[in-house]
């Protein structure tokens, strides 16, 4: 613990100061920071978020900011953590005290990038109150996909009816000279002739 007077470090529990004499008041009997505990508490805390687990890191970095409320590195992970699940706000609160602690830290760059994602995710409302909803552009690449979609399944039927036709019925063309050829003798020159011996 802390000496109220002096500051200086004393054991736990004591009712005077070894080195000012100082009587210690009950309110201010403190346990020192134990900054290596902090420290380890941080370090356990980084690698569960590394394997993704958020809620024991966050139990391990409020341990660590009890043991030390002073640990900028607990504030940091906190706002790293909150960060990486979306939630900006509480994200951007753990890094000021976080700037708070130690405010020559890379945290302030962190808070100021949060800050300008805020400013531009207010940004699309101005526009979309301006221009109107974009969802309509979806709506007709969408629509123009299956459109293209549906020409290209019909070209594929057309073709494959072709086909069954050509290979069913087998065409016998000395069968239709024979008809044209007898309608040549009865006087009909023009009428029951197939299409491909008109005259042009």
């Amino acid at each position: 613990m802390l000496c109220c007077q002096c500051r200086e470090e004393i054991p736990d529990l004591s009712l005077y100061c070894l080195r000012c004499g100082a009587e210690q008041r009950e309110a201010e009997w403190r346990p020192a920071p134990d900054q290596r505990r902090a420290a380890t508490l941080v370090s356990q805390a980084t690698a569960h978020v590394v394997r993704h687990e958020w809620m024991r890191a966050e139990e391990a970095l409020r341990e660590a900011l009890e043991v030390d409320p002073n640990s900028a590195s607990a504030y940091s992970l906190l706002g790293d953590i909150r960060a990486a699940r979306g939630q900006n706000q509480e994200a951007k609160q753990w890094y000021e005290m976080s700037v708070s602690v130690r405010p020559l830290g890379g945290d302030r760059q962190k808070l100021e990038r949060l800050r300008r994602i805020e400013e531009q995710s207010a940004e699309p409302e101005r526009t979309e109150a301006l221009y109107g909803s974009r969802s309509w552009i979806r709506i007709a690449i969408y629509a123009a996909a299956a459109l293209c979609l549906m020409l290209v399944v019909s070209a594929l039927w057309i073709l494959a009816t072709q086909r069954a036709n050509r290979s069913a019925v087998p065409v016998r063309p000395v069968a239709r000279l024979a008809v044209s050829a007898c309608h040549l003798r009865s006087g009909f020159a023009l009428v029951g002739r197939p299409w491909y011996l008109l005259p042009t």
